[in-house]
């Protein structure tokens, strides 16, 4: 078992290997992902509150109402935000923990929101929202070719001049990310209920594409999980964009509507269906 780790941490896995099991998917490590994003002082699964109510106001500013679509909605922190600013929401996420955490509190708080389980690659909907929202980096995980892919099926299901709100990280961001491992041990936490080590690694893949490794080493196993994340600028993100068939890109610091700097760690794009 520990010559797996060993073997492991000797090589680099090529560029975007997947996980052999997804860890939101995982009894124990989703309802440690659901305790974070509900945790108001993390910036960790979910943007603060704070963050989360300026982005609504500023996304309400570009389309007023209308059918949204929140992919990756999580518990339904922003599709709630959404619904009370008059859109009519639609919430899609894989996680059966953060789906029915969602469902519950719009039953219990009377909002009439639409809940889907589902991975939102495998999208299949046609000239249906008016804007559809990708929000905290998580289009940067997707490898190249499934991330084209899944942009096209973002294009079929919105109406014509509809618009995709997306958010990813900067080559800021890259440079502040550094090639490390480090160990930790616990006695319970968040990848596993029982006693672990956890091997963490930071590799650099070429300009612009980071991993974050995780060795989970337990008494009885070694599971491995690889995060994934590439950086992007308004010409690369634009192109993308472009080549997937979106007409209109405009671009914000952030999904708050924020002026471009230097600085930025994030860049938000707004994308319209001719």
């Amino acid at each position: 078992m520990y010559s797996n780790v060993i073997d492991k941490l000797k090589t680099r896995p090529t560029a975007y290997t997947p996980n052999a099991q997804p860890f939101w998917e995982d009894a124990h490590i989703s309802k440690h992902m659901l305790k974070a994003h509900l945790n108001p002082e993390l910036d960790a699964a979910s943007r603060n509150p704070r963050f989360m109510r300026e982005s609504v106001r500023f996304i309400a500013t570009l389309q007023p109402g209308g059918d949204l679509l929140d992919l990756g909605c999580g518990p339904g922190l922003y599709a709630e935000l959404f619904s009370d600013a008059g859109f009519t929401v639609t919430g899609m996420d894989l996680s059966d923990r953060s789906i029915e955490y969602a469902r519950t509190s719009a039953r219990d708080k009377g909002k009439a929101i639409t809940y889907v389980k589902q991975n939102y690659l495998s999208l299949a909907i046609e000239d249906a929202f008016d804007v559809i929202t990708l929000i905290y980096c998580d289009f940067g995980v997707l490898a190249p070719d499934i991330r084209l892919r899944f942009l096209r099926k973002i294009l079929r299901a919105l109406r014509p001049g509809g618009r995709f709100i997306v958010d990813v990280f900067t080559q800021n961001a890259y440079k502040e990310f550094s090639e490390q491992r480090t160990i930790t041990y616990e006695k319970s936490g968040f990848w596993s209920p029982e006693e672990y080590l956890c091997v963490k690694r930071g590799c650099l893949y070429g300009e612009s594409v980071i991993l974050e490794q995780y060795n989970v080493i337990t008494a009885e196993a070694v599971q491995t999980y690889n995060i994934w994340n590439e950086m992007f600028t308004e010409e690369t993100l634009s192109r993308v964009l472009g080549v997937a068939g979106f007409s209109d890109v405009s671009f914000y610091a952030d999904v708050c509507g924020g002026q471009r700097s230097p600085m930025d760690k994030t860049l938000c794009a707004v994308a319209t269906k001719a």
